[in-house]
């Protein structure tokens, strides 16, 4: 409208006033662009890590308040397996020690260190926590798989 509004008045076939009218529609146009972008580059959303898609809660088109979860996301590259493990064989375990742990679900063997001795032994149980980290870059495991291990008594 404004190049037609432009031409017509070199021809004296439009206003002064029309002219101006047309370029404040091109400004205001162009500023409704930039508020239109700058709302579009905030509705994108990176996940802070690589990872999997475990839940989406929200769905398409919906609207959303700041600070409201979208998408549970997991990191499986590497696992972390908890054992509970007999109160009188602590003395076999020590952190950094590597365990072969068989996963159920999958009928294979895989290999794990231990990362942490749990400090506090449950009373009733007497078992204490291991924690055991395991290399999933295959993603062959998943969170939940159980597996059992054999603890070598030197």
């Amino acid at each position: 409208r404004l190049e037609a509004t432009k031409r017509l008045f070199a021809d004296n076939a439009s206003s002064l006033l029309e002219l101006k009218e047309a370029q404040v529609d091109v400004a205001s146009a162009e500023a409704e662009l930039i508020h239109a972008t700058k709302t579009l580059t905030a509705c994108s959303v990176k996940a802070p890590y690589d990872g999997e898609v475990v839940n989406i809660f929200t769905d398409l088109h919906e609207m959303v308040q700041p600070g409201e979860e979208l998408i549970e996301i997991i990191d499986s590259s590497v696992l972390i397996g908890k054992i509970l493990l007999p109160s009188d064989e602590l003395n076999y375990v020590k952190k950094g020690a590597e365990l072969e742990i068989e996963i159920e679900e999958l009928g294979k063997v895989v290999k794990g260190t231990v990362s942490n001795i749990g400090a506090v032994i449950d009373p009733v149980s007497s078992m204490v926590k291991v924690y055991v980290e395991i290399e999933n870059k295959e993603s062959l495991l998943k969170p939940g798989m159980i597996g059992v291990t054999q603890i070598r008594k030197a």
